[in-house]
């Protein structure tokens, strides 16, 4: 049997292997309809931003825009290296699963240091306040639907507990911004709120009792309006 290197290194190999390095972004190669659609996208929740200055706005628009056609960018030259891999039938099965992994960390390395760029970006020209407003933009608002809808299961959550769930949003709402599509961006918020429901359980609370109560109460408070 051949002796096979481990994948840690065959994963360090690959990645610093230039066939497998990032071409250059070029954002004049973008589809004009596709960067279109996103200027429509960012305007709708840059406006709660209250930017006065008409050059400011354009410059923290394009920043967002760009964001979303680098993202994008990153991921269909991450698929289509992964289908091209796939179909390399003839290479070693553990070989090829090997550069498809190094493939998937390239990608979430070029992520990272995007995001960070990004957000280093955004604070040279926003408040904190604003730049929570376009994480909350990317994402949809599903931070603060999620974490109001956790305090009104759960009135009686405790600060501690409360913090818990909040942080694991933050982390949540911060991977989704690098997810190029809305089902990505959902799917990672459910993957966090997965585990504050373990995190709820483990401490006792029964879900599905408060979320009967929850609609209980709203039966109630709809009642009182009529």
């Amino acid at each position: 049997m051949k002796s096979i290197p481990t994948i840690t290194a065959i994963l360090f190999f690959l990645l610093a292997t230039p066939s497998f390095s990032q071409e250059a972004f070029d954002p004049a190669k973008m589809d004009p309809a596709y960067t279109n659609t996103l200027v429509k996208r960012v305007d709708k929740f840059l406006v709660d931003l209250n930017i006065r200055d008409e050059a400011q706005y354009d410059r923290v628009r394009d920043m967002v825009v760009r964001q979303y056609q680098e993202i994008n960018w990153l991921e269909e030259n991450t698929e289509a290296k992964i289908k091209d891999l796939k179909a390399q039938t003839e290479m070693e099965t553990v070989l090829r699963d090997a550069k498809t992994d190094a493939v998937k960390s390239k990608l979430e390395v070029e992520l990272f240091r995007l995001h960070t760029r990004f957000i280093a970006g955004l604070q040279t020209e926003l408040t904190p306040e604003q730049v929570d407003k376009i994480k909350d933009g990317m994402t949809y608002g599903v931070l603060e639907r999620t974490y109001n809808g956790y305090l009104n299961l759960l009135p009686e959550l405790t600060p501690e507990q409360r913090r818990y769930i909040l942080g694991n949003l933050l982390t949540a709402r911060e991977l989704a911004m690098d997810k190029g599509s809305s089902d990505e961006k959902h799917a990672t918020f459910g993957k966090f709120k997965g585990r504050i429901n373990n995190y709820l359980s483990g401490l006792g609370y029964d879900m599905k009792k408060a979320e009967m109560e929850a609609k209980e109460r709203a039966k109630v408070e709809k009642g009182k309006k009529e």
